[in-house]
Protein backbone atom coordinates (compact mmCIF):
# COMPACT_ATOMS: atom_id res chain seq x y z
CA UNK A 1 0.00 0.00 0.00
CA UNK A 2 1.23 3.21 -0.98
CA UNK A 3 -0.57 7.09 -0.49
CA UNK A 4 0.74 9.93 -2.41
CA UNK A 5 0.69 12.32 0.69
CA UNK A 6 2.41 11.69 3.72
CA UNK A 7 5.40 9.40 5.47
CA UNK A 8 4.96 6.08 3.63
CA UNK A 9 6.52 2.92 5.72
CA UNK A 10 7.76 -0.24 3.97
CA UNK A 11 7.54 -3.60 5.41
CA UNK A 12 10.45 -4.47 7.28
CA UNK A 13 12.80 -6.79 6.13
CA UNK A 14 14.45 -9.23 8.55
CA UNK A 15 17.99 -10.60 8.67
CA UNK A 16 18.09 -12.69 12.37
CA UNK A 17 19.01 -9.99 15.05
CA UNK A 18 18.26 -6.95 12.55
CA UNK A 19 15.34 -5.24 11.62
CA UNK A 20 15.95 -2.81 8.56
CA UNK A 21 12.54 -0.54 7.69
CA UNK A 22 12.80 2.05 4.84
CA UNK A 23 9.91 5.03 4.51
CA UNK A 24 9.32 8.01 1.81
CA UNK A 25 8.50 11.70 3.43
CA UNK A 26 6.61 14.15 1.44
CA UNK A 27 9.07 16.83 -0.01
CA UNK A 28 7.90 19.31 2.22
CA UNK A 29 9.26 18.19 5.56
CA UNK A 30 12.73 16.30 3.48
CA UNK A 31 14.67 18.51 5.51
CA UNK A 32 13.59 17.45 8.87
CA UNK A 33 15.22 13.58 7.77
CA UNK A 34 19.02 12.42 7.04
CA UNK A 35 18.05 9.17 6.12
CA UNK A 36 15.39 7.04 5.07
CA UNK A 37 16.81 3.83 5.94
CA UNK A 38 16.25 2.93 9.57
CA UNK A 39 17.50 0.08 11.27
CA UNK A 40 17.51 -1.61 15.14
CA UNK A 41 20.08 -4.50 15.72
CA UNK A 42 19.13 -6.72 18.83
CA UNK A 43 21.61 -9.33 20.49
CA UNK A 44 18.71 -11.93 19.95
CA UNK A 45 16.87 -13.24 17.11
CA UNK A 46 13.64 -11.63 15.70
CA UNK A 47 13.02 -13.64 12.99
CA UNK A 48 9.87 -14.87 14.61
CA UNK A 49 8.69 -11.49 15.60
CA UNK A 50 5.39 -10.28 13.05
CA UNK A 51 5.93 -7.30 11.24
CA UNK A 52 3.15 -5.37 12.94
CA UNK A 53 5.52 -5.28 16.02
CA UNK A 54 8.44 -4.55 14.25
CA UNK A 55 7.67 -1.49 13.16
CA UNK A 56 7.28 0.15 16.13
CA UNK A 57 11.08 0.93 16.62
CA UNK A 58 10.56 3.46 13.87
CA UNK A 59 7.32 4.62 14.40
CA UNK A 60 7.52 5.78 17.51
CA UNK A 61 10.97 8.29 16.11
CA UNK A 62 9.17 9.64 13.67
CA UNK A 63 5.53 10.04 14.58
CA UNK A 64 6.50 12.75 16.65
CA UNK A 65 8.11 14.89 13.56
CA UNK A 66 4.81 13.96 11.25
CA UNK A 67 2.68 15.36 14.16
CA UNK A 68 4.76 18.41 14.65
CA UNK A 69 4.48 18.62 10.90
CA UNK A 70 0.89 17.74 10.35
CA UNK A 71 1.43 14.98 8.09
CA UNK A 72 0.06 11.47 8.14
CA UNK A 73 1.79 8.12 8.48
CA UNK A 74 1.04 5.05 6.42
CA UNK A 75 1.73 2.00 7.31
CA UNK A 76 0.86 -1.66 6.41
CA UNK A 77 -0.07 -3.28 9.06
CA UNK A 78 0.46 -2.07 12.98
CA UNK A 79 -0.02 -3.31 16.51
CA UNK A 80 -3.67 -2.71 17.81
CA UNK A 81 -2.47 -1.80 20.89
CA UNK A 82 0.03 0.33 20.21
CA UNK A 83 -2.31 1.98 17.12
CA UNK A 84 -5.12 2.64 19.77
CA UNK A 85 -2.79 4.41 22.20
CA UNK A 86 -1.67 7.19 19.35
CA UNK A 87 -4.49 9.56 20.33
CA UNK A 88 -3.17 9.29 23.97
CA UNK A 89 0.36 10.27 23.00
CA UNK A 90 -0.97 13.17 20.91
CA UNK A 91 -2.99 13.84 23.82
CA UNK A 92 0.20 14.17 26.60
CA UNK A 93 2.55 16.05 23.75
CA UNK A 94 -0.50 18.77 23.73
CA UNK A 95 -0.31 19.05 26.89
CA UNK A 96 3.18 19.52 27.42
CA UNK A 97 3.07 21.77 24.04
CA UNK A 98 0.19 23.72 23.98
CA UNK A 99 0.81 25.39 20.48
CA UNK A 100 1.63 22.12 18.59
CA UNK A 101 -1.92 21.05 16.64
CA UNK A 102 -1.22 17.26 17.02
CA UNK A 103 -4.08 16.38 14.31
CA UNK A 104 -2.07 14.11 11.59
CA UNK A 105 -3.01 10.60 11.97
CA UNK A 106 -1.18 6.91 11.96
CA UNK A 107 -2.83 5.05 9.11
CA UNK A 108 -2.78 1.54 8.71
CA UNK A 109 -4.25 -1.33 6.50
CA UNK A 110 -3.78 -4.17 9.06
CA UNK A 111 -4.34 -3.77 12.51
CA UNK A 112 -2.99 -7.02 14.26
CA UNK A 113 -3.87 -7.84 17.95
CA UNK A 114 -0.54 -9.40 19.15
CA UNK A 115 -0.65 -11.68 22.26
CA UNK A 116 2.29 -13.22 24.13
CA UNK A 117 2.44 -15.26 27.47
CA UNK A 118 1.68 -13.78 30.19
CA UNK A 119 5.15 -13.91 32.40
CA UNK A 120 5.02 -11.26 34.52
CA UNK A 121 8.72 -10.06 33.80
CA UNK A 122 9.92 -7.08 33.37
CA UNK A 123 12.67 -4.90 32.06
CA UNK A 124 13.95 -1.18 32.13
CA UNK A 125 15.65 1.08 30.23
CA UNK A 126 19.43 1.11 31.68
CA UNK A 127 22.56 3.57 31.20
CA UNK A 128 24.11 2.97 34.40
CA UNK A 129 22.96 6.14 35.68
CA UNK A 130 21.19 7.77 39.01
CA UNK A 131 17.89 6.96 37.38
CA UNK A 132 18.45 4.02 35.80
CA UNK A 133 20.11 2.39 39.31
CA UNK A 134 17.55 4.05 41.39
CA UNK A 135 14.96 2.31 39.03
CA UNK A 136 16.28 -1.09 39.55
CA UNK A 137 16.54 -1.01 43.11
CA UNK A 138 13.65 0.24 43.73
CA UNK A 139 12.26 -3.01 41.68
CA UNK A 140 15.05 -4.74 42.51
CA UNK A 141 12.30 -7.97 43.57
CA UNK A 142 11.71 -8.10 39.98
CA UNK A 143 15.16 -8.21 38.72
CA UNK A 144 14.01 -6.53 35.91
CA UNK A 145 16.01 -7.36 32.27
CA UNK A 146 18.60 -4.59 32.00
CA UNK A 147 18.16 -2.66 28.03
CA UNK A 148 21.10 -0.55 27.19
CA UNK A 149 21.02 1.65 23.60
CA UNK A 150 23.78 2.26 21.29
CA UNK A 151 23.10 5.17 19.23
CA UNK A 152 21.10 7.41 22.23
CA UNK A 153 24.31 9.03 24.61
CA UNK A 154 27.10 7.09 22.66
CA UNK A 155 26.91 7.77 18.60
CA UNK A 156 27.14 4.67 16.39
CA UNK A 157 30.69 6.05 14.83
CA UNK A 158 32.49 6.28 18.61
CA UNK A 159 33.21 2.22 19.27
CA UNK A 160 35.40 2.97 21.73
CA UNK A 161 33.37 4.62 24.31
CA UNK A 162 30.73 2.07 23.26
CA UNK A 163 33.10 -0.73 24.22
CA UNK A 164 33.66 1.13 27.78
CA UNK A 165 30.00 1.55 28.40
CA UNK A 166 28.68 -2.18 27.41
CA UNK A 167 31.66 -3.68 29.95
CA UNK A 168 30.71 -1.02 32.63
CA UNK A 169 26.92 -2.16 32.51
CA UNK A 170 27.58 -6.03 31.70
CA UNK A 171 29.72 -5.72 35.07
CA UNK A 172 26.96 -3.67 36.80
CA UNK A 173 24.55 -5.89 35.82
CA UNK A 174 26.74 -8.80 37.23
CA UNK A 175 26.73 -7.44 40.30
CA UNK A 176 23.02 -6.97 40.56
CA UNK A 177 22.74 -10.54 39.29
CA UNK A 178 20.74 -8.97 36.46
CA UNK A 179 20.55 -9.78 32.53
CA UNK A 180 21.54 -6.93 30.60
CA UNK A 181 20.79 -6.71 26.52
CA UNK A 182 22.18 -4.70 24.18
CA UNK A 183 20.27 -2.74 20.89
CA UNK A 184 22.04 -0.37 18.03
CA UNK A 185 20.38 1.53 16.54
CA UNK A 186 20.20 4.76 13.59
CA UNK A 187 17.31 6.45 15.22
CA UNK A 188 19.19 9.77 15.96
CA UNK A 189 20.66 9.35 12.72
CA UNK A 190 17.46 9.50 10.56
CA UNK A 191 16.82 12.56 11.96
CA UNK A 192 17.91 16.33 11.37
CA UNK A 193 17.07 17.68 14.58
CA UNK A 194 19.33 20.85 13.66
CA UNK A 195 16.61 21.75 11.44
CA UNK A 196 13.47 20.60 13.67
CA UNK A 197 15.03 22.84 15.88
CA UNK A 198 15.29 25.69 13.91
CA UNK A 199 11.37 24.94 12.69
CA UNK A 200 9.82 23.73 16.14
CA UNK A 201 12.19 25.00 18.99
CA UNK A 202 9.91 28.02 19.93
CA UNK A 203 7.12 25.55 20.35
CA UNK A 204 9.39 23.17 22.66
CA UNK A 205 10.36 25.75 25.08
CA UNK A 206 14.21 25.79 23.25
CA UNK A 207 14.68 22.44 24.23
CA UNK A 208 16.69 20.37 21.69
CA UNK A 209 14.28 17.56 19.90
CA UNK A 210 16.45 14.93 21.78
CA UNK A 211 15.66 16.23 24.78
CA UNK A 212 12.19 17.56 24.14
CA UNK A 213 10.59 15.43 22.01
CA UNK A 214 11.95 12.30 20.99
CA UNK A 215 13.95 10.35 23.83
CA UNK A 216 10.82 8.61 26.05
CA UNK A 217 9.19 7.43 23.09
CA UNK A 218 11.54 6.55 21.25
CA UNK A 219 13.87 4.73 23.35
CA UNK A 220 10.98 2.75 24.50
CA UNK A 221 9.79 2.11 21.04
CA UNK A 222 12.97 0.72 20.09
CA UNK A 223 12.52 -1.78 22.72
CA UNK A 224 9.85 -3.48 21.43
CA UNK A 225 10.99 -6.42 19.35
CA UNK A 226 13.03 -7.24 22.46
CA UNK A 227 9.87 -6.97 24.65
CA UNK A 228 8.06 -9.47 22.04
CA UNK A 229 11.15 -12.16 22.43
CA UNK A 230 11.65 -12.14 26.16
CA UNK A 231 8.14 -12.21 27.04
CA UNK A 232 8.18 -8.59 29.09
CA UNK A 233 5.02 -7.27 30.42
CA UNK A 234 5.91 -4.49 32.39
CA UNK A 235 8.61 -1.87 30.78
CA UNK A 236 10.05 0.37 33.37
CA UNK A 237 11.62 4.26 32.05
CA UNK A 238 13.32 5.63 35.05
CA UNK A 239 11.68 9.37 35.37
CA UNK A 240 14.81 12.25 35.01
CA UNK A 241 12.44 14.37 37.35
CA UNK A 242 9.21 14.87 39.82
CA UNK A 243 6.26 16.42 39.18
CA UNK A 244 8.01 19.46 41.47
CA UNK A 245 10.10 20.77 38.95
CA UNK A 246 7.05 21.09 36.27
CA UNK A 247 9.16 21.39 33.04
CA UNK A 248 7.86 20.03 29.94
CA UNK A 249 10.14 17.00 29.20
CA UNK A 250 10.29 14.61 26.29
CA UNK A 251 9.67 11.51 28.35
CA UNK A 252 6.88 12.12 30.89
CA UNK A 253 4.14 10.27 32.45
CA UNK A 254 1.66 11.68 30.45
CA UNK A 255 3.63 10.19 27.27
CA UNK A 256 5.80 7.41 28.64
CA UNK A 257 2.34 5.86 30.99
CA UNK A 258 0.34 5.56 27.94
CA UNK A 259 2.41 3.57 25.43
CA UNK A 260 1.49 0.01 25.05
CA UNK A 261 1.69 -2.91 22.53
CA UNK A 262 0.93 -6.61 22.79
CA UNK A 263 0.78 -7.88 26.19
CA UNK A 264 3.52 -4.98 27.68
CA UNK A 265 2.63 -1.83 29.45
CA UNK A 266 5.54 0.81 29.64
CA UNK A 267 5.34 2.84 33.45
CA UNK A 268 7.22 5.58 34.33
CA UNK A 269 8.91 4.79 37.08
CA UNK A 270 10.14 6.72 39.94
CA UNK A 271 8.70 10.15 39.31
CA UNK A 272 7.78 10.65 42.86
CA UNK A 273 11.58 10.82 43.86
CA UNK A 274 14.13 13.75 43.08
CA UNK A 275 17.70 13.26 41.80
CA UNK A 276 18.77 13.19 45.68
CA UNK A 277 16.03 10.91 46.71
CA UNK A 278 17.50 9.18 43.85
CA UNK A 279 21.24 9.46 45.15
CA UNK A 280 20.08 8.84 48.85
CA UNK A 281 18.28 5.62 47.62
CA UNK A 282 21.71 4.27 46.34
CA UNK A 283 23.58 5.50 48.83
CA UNK A 284 21.59 3.45 51.64
CA UNK A 285 21.84 0.65 48.92
CA UNK A 286 25.65 0.72 48.57
CA UNK A 287 25.86 1.18 52.84
CA UNK A 288 23.68 -1.81 53.30
CA UNK A 289 25.47 -4.20 50.85
CA UNK A 290 28.82 -2.63 51.40
CA UNK A 291 28.95 -2.50 47.37
CA UNK A 292 31.52 -0.13 45.39
CA UNK A 293 28.33 0.19 42.60
CA UNK A 294 29.62 2.07 39.52
CA UNK A 295 27.73 4.80 38.67
CA UNK A 296 27.97 6.28 34.72
CA UNK A 297 26.03 9.83 34.89
CA UNK A 298 28.74 11.92 32.10
CA UNK A 299 27.32 12.27 28.81
CA UNK A 300 29.85 13.82 27.00
CA UNK A 301 31.68 11.32 24.65
CA UNK A 302 34.69 12.69 24.40
CA UNK A 303 35.53 10.96 28.01
CA UNK A 304 35.78 7.51 26.61
CA UNK A 305 32.33 6.22 27.76
CA UNK A 306 33.16 6.90 31.56
CA UNK A 307 32.39 10.50 33.69
CA UNK A 308 34.93 13.18 33.17
CA UNK A 309 34.04 14.57 36.97
CA UNK A 310 34.38 17.61 35.34
CA UNK A 311 31.06 19.02 33.91
CA UNK A 312 27.82 20.00 35.67
CA UNK A 313 26.24 16.33 35.68
CA UNK A 314 29.40 15.48 36.96
CA UNK A 315 30.02 17.56 39.93
CA UNK A 316 26.26 17.80 40.65
CA UNK A 317 26.00 14.31 41.59
CA UNK A 318 29.29 13.77 43.04
CA UNK A 319 28.01 16.50 45.52
CA UNK A 320 25.49 14.93 45.72
CA UNK A 321 26.80 11.68 46.96
CA UNK A 322 29.01 13.79 49.30
CA UNK A 323 26.30 15.14 51.51
CA UNK A 324 24.65 11.23 51.60
CA UNK A 325 28.90 10.38 53.46
CA UNK A 326 29.54 8.88 49.78
CA UNK A 327 33.13 8.54 48.41
CA UNK A 328 32.49 9.47 44.93
CA UNK A 329 36.06 8.20 44.27
CA UNK A 330 34.72 4.53 44.86
CA UNK A 331 31.97 4.96 42.43
CA UNK A 332 33.45 5.73 39.13
CA UNK A 333 34.38 9.34 39.67
CA UNK A 334 37.73 11.03 40.74
CA UNK A 335 37.60 13.94 43.07
CA UNK A 336 40.79 16.23 42.67
CA UNK A 337 42.12 18.74 45.09
CA UNK A 338 40.55 21.72 43.32
CA UNK A 339 37.15 20.51 42.45
CA UNK A 340 35.34 22.33 45.47
CA UNK A 341 36.16 25.67 44.52
CA UNK A 342 36.08 25.04 40.72
CA UNK A 343 32.54 24.13 41.30
CA UNK A 344 32.03 27.12 43.91
CA UNK A 345 33.58 29.09 40.66
CA UNK A 346 30.92 27.81 38.09
CA UNK A 347 28.17 28.72 40.51
CA UNK A 348 29.06 31.95 41.34
CA UNK A 349 29.52 33.02 37.77
CA UNK A 350 27.40 31.43 36.37
CA UNK A 351 28.56 29.28 33.75
CA UNK A 352 26.13 26.40 34.31
CA UNK A 353 22.90 26.40 32.98
CA UNK A 354 20.28 28.21 35.40
CA UNK A 355 17.80 25.71 34.38
CA UNK A 356 19.84 22.70 36.74
CA UNK A 357 19.03 25.58 39.53
CA UNK A 358 16.41 23.03 40.66
CA UNK A 359 18.63 20.40 41.45
CA UNK A 360 21.29 22.02 43.35
CA UNK A 361 18.34 23.43 45.64
CA UNK A 362 17.26 19.98 45.82
CA UNK A 363 20.94 18.87 47.04
CA UNK A 364 20.58 22.05 49.25
CA UNK A 365 17.56 20.54 50.87
CA UNK A 366 19.40 17.25 52.11
CA UNK A 367 22.68 18.78 53.78
CA UNK A 368 22.65 18.51 57.04
CA UNK A 369 21.79 21.03 59.00
CA UNK A 370 24.84 20.24 61.30
CA UNK A 371 27.75 20.37 59.51
CA UNK A 372 29.77 19.84 61.93
CA UNK A 373 28.71 15.94 61.45
CA UNK A 374 30.08 16.04 58.08
CA UNK A 375 33.57 14.78 56.70
CA UNK A 376 36.05 17.65 57.35
CA UNK A 377 37.37 17.55 53.48
CA UNK A 378 34.61 18.84 52.62
CA UNK A 379 32.89 20.67 55.39
CA UNK A 380 33.68 24.35 54.19
CA UNK A 381 31.93 23.75 50.69
CA UNK A 382 28.53 22.43 51.69
CA UNK A 383 28.75 25.10 54.52
CA UNK A 384 28.86 27.23 51.79
CA UNK A 385 26.47 25.61 49.50
CA UNK A 386 23.88 25.41 52.07
CA UNK A 387 23.79 29.15 52.67
CA UNK A 388 23.98 30.31 49.23
CA UNK A 389 21.26 31.75 47.43
CA UNK A 390 20.32 30.32 44.02
CA UNK A 391 17.07 32.37 43.55
CA UNK A 392 19.72 35.20 41.85
CA UNK A 393 20.45 32.89 39.00
CA UNK A 394 16.38 32.20 38.34
CA UNK A 395 16.42 34.34 35.32
CA UNK A 396 19.35 33.44 32.29
CA UNK A 397 22.50 35.60 32.56
CA UNK A 398 24.64 37.72 30.17
CA UNK A 399 27.37 34.54 30.16
CA UNK A 400 24.41 31.73 30.12
CA UNK A 401 22.70 33.71 27.10
CA UNK A 402 25.87 34.01 25.15
CA UNK A 403 27.02 29.93 25.75
CA UNK A 404 23.76 29.23 24.98
CA UNK A 405 24.08 31.03 21.61
CA UNK A 406 27.38 30.05 20.69
CA UNK A 407 26.15 26.75 21.31
CA UNK A 408 23.72 26.64 19.28
CA UNK A 409 25.48 27.90 16.11
CA UNK A 410 28.34 25.41 17.05
CA UNK A 411 26.48 22.43 17.55
CA UNK A 412 26.34 21.39 13.74
CA UNK A 413 29.87 20.21 14.42
CA UNK A 414 31.72 17.75 16.46
CA UNK A 415 32.96 19.51 19.79
CA UNK A 416 36.83 17.38 19.20
CA UNK A 417 36.79 18.85 15.44
CA UNK A 418 35.80 22.63 17.27
CA UNK A 419 38.85 22.17 19.83
CA UNK A 420 41.30 21.49 17.19
CA UNK A 421 40.55 24.02 14.19
CA UNK A 422 40.30 27.01 16.94
CA UNK A 423 43.36 28.61 17.93
CA UNK A 424 42.57 28.74 21.73
CA UNK A 425 45.37 30.95 22.28
CA UNK A 426 43.49 33.72 20.70
CA UNK A 427 40.31 32.92 21.91
CA UNK A 428 41.97 32.69 25.91
CA UNK A 429 42.79 36.68 24.64
CA UNK A 430 39.49 37.37 23.73
CA UNK A 431 37.66 35.33 26.78
CA UNK A 432 38.21 34.14 30.31
CA UNK A 433 39.70 30.30 29.98
CA UNK A 434 36.72 29.63 32.20
CA UNK A 435 34.23 31.07 30.08
CA UNK A 436 35.59 29.32 26.98
CA UNK A 437 35.74 25.77 28.91
CA UNK A 438 32.19 26.60 30.15
CA UNK A 439 31.13 27.08 26.87
CA UNK A 440 32.56 23.93 25.08
CA UNK A 441 31.24 21.63 28.13
CA UNK A 442 27.92 23.19 27.04
CA UNK A 443 27.76 21.78 23.75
Amino acid sequence: MKYKEGINVLNPVKFENTVIVDFTVPNNIEKFFKDQRFYVEYDSNINNIPDSILVIPLLSNILPVAWFSGVNVIVDEVDEKFYNIIPNIQAGFKNLYPKVKMESKLIAKKIIKNEMKESGRSAQLFSGGIDSLATYIRRIGEKPNLFTIWGADVNLYDKDSWEKVKNYNIKIANKLEAQVFFIKSNFTLILNTRSLGEEYGHLINGFHWWAGVQHGFGLVGLCSPLTYVKEITTFYIPASDTAEFNIPWGSHPLIDNEIKWANTEVVHESYDLSRQGKIHLISRFIKENKDDLQIRVCWQADHNGGNCSKCEKCCRTIVGLLVENIDPNFHGFKVTGDFFSNVKNNILKDFWAYDTIPYWKDIQKKIPLNIRMVDGRHRDFLFWLKNYNFDKHIKPSFHTKIIKSIGRILSVFSKKFIKKIINLKILMYLLSSDFLINTFNFL
